[in-house]
């Protein structure tokens, strides 16, 4: 997890690649809310990438299989089919 000031440093960058710095740009709370956005579409491509990647990996389970686990996990009984 990135720190406050790893954090800052990206948002800075941002405004320094989308607003003009010569002409009057959106505020800086519409800066900030297109960041967050972009960061969020950002980390949501990532995690989908990822979990294509453990599909291809063959890193996956049944619903089945998950189910047990978290019934195991949580003490209870296995469903008797």
């Amino acid at each position: 997890m990135a720190t406050i000031h790893q954090e800052i440093e990206k948002f800075t960058e941002y405004v320094k690649r989308t607003v003009p710095s010569q002409e009057a740009g959106p505020s800086l709370e519409e800066c900030l809310q297109k960041w967050r956005e972009e960061q969020e579409l950002s980390d949501t491509i990532d995690s989908i990438n990822r979990s294509i990647a453990d599909i291809e990996a063959g890193r996956v389970m049944t619903i089945e299989e998950t189910g047990r686990q978290i019934r195991a996990s949580l003490g209870w009984p296995a469903i008797e089919r």
